[in-house]
């Protein structure tokens, strides 16, 4: 029959070619006895030359594969009525079930998809944020260990003399930023300060200098090149990371600039050294503003929230650009070895080479005239092999890695570049999985990884090295390091990629329509749901639910006014949590970011936003529809609210089979403007949010506004498991099933017994994935 589905296959939007409101022949009305033999044939005979002999497609025909998440009754529906398309009438009643009923055991239905391409978990290099995180958590781990205090903002340090004496300090504080565009604290034009006598070796005309030194660090809330922007005409210098060699220097001034710029690659979730030096003598203000330029944002002052008085250790933070991971199935995979992705590890290992060298001696603990210091760098060096590929290294490995490149006539330096050039290319540290470790150096390597996208830090490492690993000990590391810097930000980074933010962040609004609504609006928007996301998982009360029953915002000055919203502190610049009791909001469903991301410049988007819920929030298998159709204008009607104009064209049998899953669920948000305010009224007529969404198993669901769906979301057990899904594939860039068709039940079973509890769940998750399959260690 050919069995020919227009478009896409089952689950595409132009597939689901069914009406409601036609004659239905379902599963229960062909014989149960033989369904698979009977519907197995008529596939074999009429389907398979179409759509390939397990449903494959090809490239003649149709090249996607049939499988989605379609009850046999809902597959039957549209056999009966579609198919095949020179012919709807000659596959109906019993036929029609048998076909569907042996598709959706054979090959369509998850559970058969998973029969047929049984999951493993893979061979497969380092990642792009793997591979940056790694070297820099190798080379850290000859330094102290880093703990973020909870104090934000930097030591300020003010002087009256051009240069900072302790005798002459004038105060000491902490500031939370550094914008003092209309003056410094403390500095006087006339150089007179109470309690201190002019500095005799300095004094002109002019009187007493001053200076001014800010210290601490500034966290980095994404991987990416940064640009930092100092205004000031009086003389200064800034370090960023690399305490000794300014990023810009202005001590010595050859004109009267105001601003001036430099450029920087950090990787996300580490603390940076920052420092700030100024000091002024013949000028008679002293001003300064530091800001700086995110990979993703408008130029800023840099906000107290992500800079601390506490200052660390210099990261290896390399800046080689690599091809981008596959993200072929819904999460990144070092699958592919190309010529690029060859070209870049090698050059990601020279940068990380020259780097140690450059720094040898402090890495070693030595100094360069010591007798000792070629021991002291041989030794250094085989801590740096066996860290790398988590595990000590044996003589032969000690001789290849290490001793060979150790010459008389050769430079220490270059010795040790060498080093690390072959540590950094060899496939026991490109491949994490590749070397086969004693049991406690491998759930170390895994438990780092996990969390950290890393290799063991310190305390890991040393509690491998001592077999300390054992199921308490695990849970107690596990712990520990779900708190770290690192994998908190692992986690802010999943929870971007899940609600799709990157999108929403660079959504453009109508200014006549939207006035007011810009990328520096974007960007607080942004914050905002960073900090609520923080509220829900790391406060006191950590709950799943809460993402999607919450009426609260976090917020700050700006968002307060352009929502029309009372914060407690209207002055304030600081974000403040409120709740909107009086708007129907529903946490991150409604969180005016998102809002504004699945929507159009002038309008709301319910099938965007509808397509966002079915897919990453309910795990619907939805597939691109063969071609993309515009929306209708507002022109095509002016009195139509958006409502009525996606019904209206969406109202064909050939749209309605997959808009009776989309447009319920975008319906329900349309209180809901373009940017994310309330609203009423839609072209002057009272906006219509009911609806009845279709699940899988044929359950209709009522919703009456955004609180509905939040309440079905959080309710909703394949919900939960499409959250626990991507949460797993995020942090170990595996599937899920790889490690048992069962794991993801049981992984939902105990998140519903803990509470919802995400930090708990992901310590679950660590745990199996450190304890599995460890037969074949030593």
């Amino acid at each position: 029959m050919g069995f020919k589905i227009k478009f896409s296959v089952l689950t595409s939007v132009s597939l689901l070619l069914t009406s409601f409101f036609c004659s239905v022949i379902t599963a229960d009305d062909y014989d149960p006895v033989l369904p698979n033999e009977q519907g197995k044939k008529i596939y074999a005979t009429q389907c398979a030359s179409c759509h390939g002999s397990k449903g494959e497609g090809n490239e003649e025909h149709y090249d996607q594969s049939l499988t989605g998440d379609l009850s046999v009754d809902e597959l039957a529906e549209i056999i009966s009525d579609t198919m095949p398309e020179e012919d709807p009438d000659m596959c109906v009643a019993e036929d029609a079930g048998a076909v569907a009923a042996y598709i959706h055991s054979a090959f369509y239905s998850p559970e058969a998809q998973r029969n047929l391409n049984r999951p493993r978990i893979e061979l497969a290099h380092l990642t792009v944020r793997q591979h940056r995180q790694s070297i820099a958590g190798l080379i850290e781990s000859f330094t102290e260990a880093t703990y973020l205090p909870d104090d934000r903002g930097l030591s300020a340090d003010y002087f009256a003399a051009s240069h900072w004496k302790d005798n002459r300090r004038l105060a000491e504080e902490v500031v939370g930023t550094i914008d003092f565009a209309d003056g410094i604290p403390h500095f006087r034009a006339d150089r007179i300060y109470e309690g201190f006598e002019k500095d005799k070796k300095r004094d002109n005309e002019m009187g007493t200098g001053f200076s001014a030194f800010w210290s601490g660090s500034v966290i980095a809330p994404e991987t990416g090149t940064y640009e930092f922007i100092v205004h000031s005409k009086n003389g200064f210098r800034l370090f960023v990371n690399d305490v000794e060699n300014e990023l810009i220097d202005r001590w010595v001034r050859g004109n009267d600039e105001l601003t001036h710029r430099a450029r920087i690659f950090l990787l996300a979730g580490r603390a940076y050294n920052l420092k700030l030096e100024l000091f002024t003598f013949k000028d008679p203000a002293a001003t300064i503003k530091l800001e700086w330029k995110r990979p993703s944002g408008d130029q800023s002052v840099i906000p107290s929230r992500l800079l601390t008085p506490a200052m660390f250790s210099e990261v290896a933070a390399m800046s080689t650009s690599f091809p981008p991971d596959d993200g072929s199935r819904g999460y990144l995979r070092g699958s592919s070895v190309s010529q690029g992705w060859d070209e870049a590890s090698t050059n990601v290992a020279i940068e990380a080479a020259d780097w140690v060298a450059d720094r040898i001696w402090k890495l070693a603990g030595t100094r360069a005239n010591k007798s000792n210091r070629t021991e002291k760098v041989k030794k250094f060096c085989e801590q740096f092999v066996s860290r790398a590929f988590t595990h000590p290294i044996n003589d032969a490995d000690r001789e290849f890695f290490i001793g060979q490149h150790f010459l008389e006539d050769r430079l220490i330096e270059d010795s040790v570049r060498r080093v690390v050039l072959l540590t950094l290319k060899s496939p026991r540290f490109l491949y994490p999985s590749y070397l086969n470790r004693e049991v406690s150096f491998e759930k170390a390597r895994r438990l780092a990884q996990f969390f950290q996208d890393s290799i063991p830090d310190n305390e890991l490492y040393t509690a491998a090295k001592k077999k300390q690993l054992d199921s308490k000990q695990l849970k107690e590391q596990s712990w520990r390091l779900l708190y770290t810097p690192h994998a908190k930000y692992k986690l802010r980074d999943f929870f971007h990629s899940w609600l799709k933010c990157e999108e929403a962040l660079h959504a453009t609004k109508d200014p006549e329509l939207y006035p007011g609504f810009d990328q520096s609006l974007a960007l607080d928007l942004q914050v905002s749901l960073d900090l609520f996301l923080d509220e829900v998982i790391w406060g006191e009360q950590p709950d799943f639910r809460k993402l999607f029953l919450s009426d609260k915002l976090v917020v700050n000055k700006r968002i307060a006014e352009y929502y029309d919203l009372t914060i407690a502190e209207p002055e304030s610049d600081k974000f403040q949590t409120v709740a909107t009791e009086s708007v129907p909001r529903s946490g991150i469903l409604t969180h005016p970011l998102l809002m504004s991301g699945f929507a159009y410049q002038r309008d709301t988007s319910p099938i965007h936003r509808g397509v966002f819920v079915a897919r990453n929030l309910l795990g619907r298998s939805l597939k691109q529809p063969a071609e993309a159709i515009p929306p209708l204008k507002e022109e095509f009607d002016p009195t139509m609210t958006t409502r009525q104009r996606v019904e209206h064209q969406t109202k064909a049998v050939a749209c309605q089979a997959c808009h009776q899953v989309i447009n319920p669920l975008g319906f329900s948000l349309e209180n809901f403007d373009a940017v994310g305010r309330f609203r009423k009224e839609d072209r002057d007529k009272p906006v219509d949010v009911s609806s009845t969404y279709e699940t899988p198993d044929g359950e209709s669901i009522k919703l009456s506004g955004a609180r509905d769906l939040g309440k079905y979301l959080a309710a909703d057990a394949d919900a939960q498991k499409s959250f626990i899904r991507r949460l797993f594939q995020h942090f170990t860039n595996q599937s899920i099933y790889a490690y048992g068709d069962e794991k993801l039940d049981e992984l939902h079973a105990s998140f519903v017994n803990d509470g919802y509890n995400v930090q708990t769940l992901l310590i679950n998750m660590a745990e199996l994935v450190a304890n599995h399959d460890l037969s074949n260690k030593s």
